[in-house]
């Protein structure tokens, strides 16, 4: 018997219910064992003006450091982000990608694969953005290939990417291998945003899922429904070994900080946000 009494605020599920006479007999025969994935967390706390690249070490769920695996590279700089629709601000320095004259893929390995396995990943970071109103891009990504080139004449491979897309005001969720597809939704001005993407992982040949919730409550994970941008593709379905930053030339200016994947949704929420009065 399962019971629930006043729990008009409870949301609970329930699977493989076995009753047996040994523990044994109560595992069940479809259990399969998963990765037990560390919290990653990128606060870009490196010296401010100093380049990205060759910053971050192999520790904390990371592979080694940044890399510019093309294009024009970018600096750190004194600046926090903060979001008036949470009322949130982030703390220390951030990454500033300005690339009027060319194009950014930066590539920072993890430490494993996040396989394809049942589990829902998050992905998470707090963006500013500026000039927004052009075809130009910022794109942050999970990746399955930490050497590979980002972009449509790079080789083949796959990537889950949450960010501002080409369109005015675009923001949304999409991929690029066996060919470019996303799902946005269009905003109406620049502005700062938090951008939470949620990856779920059937943990076989059917198509993964990407949602993008846009500056929802950090105190209350977001439900399915609520996010702005909903993407499905069997093109997901290989792992992920990489978080990428991509952005393409034009007028866009974005400020980038506390990038943060993990299993658990309060586990992408910054524990160093500052409360806006």
């Amino acid at each position: 018997m399962i019971r629930a009494e006043n729990a008009t605020s409870i949301t609970a599920s329930f699977d493989d219910i076995y009753l047996g006479n040994s523990y044994n007999d109560v595992i069940p025969v479809t259990a399969a064992d998963i990765a037990k994935y560390l919290p990653v967390r990128e606060k870009f706390e490196y010296t401010a003006g100093a380049g990205i690249v060759g910053n971050g070490d192999a520790s904390n769920g990371w592979g080694g450091p940044w890399e510019l695996t093309g294009g024009v590279a970018q600096n750190i700089a004194d600046k926090q982000i903060s979001n008036d629709n949470i009322l949130r601000s982030t703390t220390g320095n951030s990454l500033f990608m300005n690339n009027p004259a060319g194009e950014t893929r930066l590539t920072r390995p993890l430490s494993q694969t996040y396989e394809d396995n049942g589990l829902t990943y998050w992905l998470s970071y707090f963006g500013e953005f500026n000039s927004a109103d052009g075809g130009d891009t910022f794109l942050a990504m999970l990746i399955n290939n930490d050497t590979e080139t980002m972009g449509a004449s790079g080789p083949g491979g796959q990537f889950a990417a949450s960010g501002k897309w080409n369109g005015a005001y675009e923001f949304g969720v999409g991929k690029f291998s066996g060919g470019f597809a996303k799902n946005v939704t269009a905003l109406t001005e620049d502005g700062t945003h938090w951008l939470v993407m949620s990856v779920e992982t059937t943990g076989d040949a059917d198509a993964d899922t990407l949602r993008l919730f846009l500056d929802p409550n950090p105190g209350a994970e977001p439900q399915n429904g609520d996010e702005v941008a909903k993407f499905w593709s069997t093109r997901l379905n290989d792992g992920w070994k990489a978080i990428g930053i991509k952005n393409a030339p034009g007028n866009l200016e974005s400020y980038i900080d506390d990038i943060y994947l993990a299993i658990d949704y309060r586990d992408v929420v910054p524990e160093d946000l500052v409360v806006i009065d």
